[in-house]
């Protein structure tokens, strides 16, 4: 486990410089551009409709009425949404572990930085229940949908940890910008 930090905290070490951040701004820019051209043509042929990958926790019915609301059209347009996030969760959950070690790496609480790389694994692990989803359509179980919503919640709830741990970085970070003392205290 030690091992797995420490590979961990030196790539993501690694990631942090301000060259690291960019790239990773600009990946993510060029992936969510497509990722959003293609919700765009899935709303376009489904009447405004979205995809599962956006709600927090859906039932049986949902998931084949939103499917069917998109037509074999709508359904290639996510299947290339699902392609797409093949990089889109270890790009964006490494964008944030990032700036977030950026923010916390001269504290004690710098493996925080790496919380956010928990959200990708679990965007990872309800894409493929949403792969299997779109595969087995119009042959859906409701187990395989339960056990997707359930992941989806979970993803949710490990996203808002994320999300306060940036914040928690944020202000760690300036407190140090305006109290260099605080930071020699906390090194000690």
């Amino acid at each position: 486990m030690k091992l797995l930090l420490a590979i961990l905290t030196d790539f993501v070490g690694k990631t942090s410089t301000r060259v690291g951040i960019i790239s990773l701004l600009v990946l993510q820019a060029l992936i969510g551009t497509a990722i959003a051209y293609h919700l765009g043509a899935i709303a376009e042929v489904s009447g405004g409709s979205g995809i599962l990958d956006l709600e927090t926790g859906y039932d049986l019915n949902t998931v084949q009425s939103l499917l069917d609301s998109y037509g074999t059209e709508g359904i290639a347009h996510y299947r290339w949404v699902q392609l797409l996030d093949i990089a889109n969760p270890f790009v964006y959950s490494l964008l944030f572990s990032s700036i977030c070690f950026h923010l916390y790496r001269q504290s004690n609480w710098v493996l925080l930085a790496l919380l956010p790389l928990m959200i990708g694994l679990f965007d990872y692990f309800e894409n493929v229940f949403l792969y299997l989803i779109i595969n087995s359509y119009p042959e859906l179980t409701e187990n395989l949908i339960l056990f997707s919503s359930g992941l989806s919640i979970i993803k949710r709830g490990v996203m808002l940890i994320g999300v306060l741990i940036l914040l928690g970085g944020v202000v760690v970070w300036f407190g140090h910008r305006r109290n260099p003392k605080t930071l020699l205290r906390e090194q000690r």
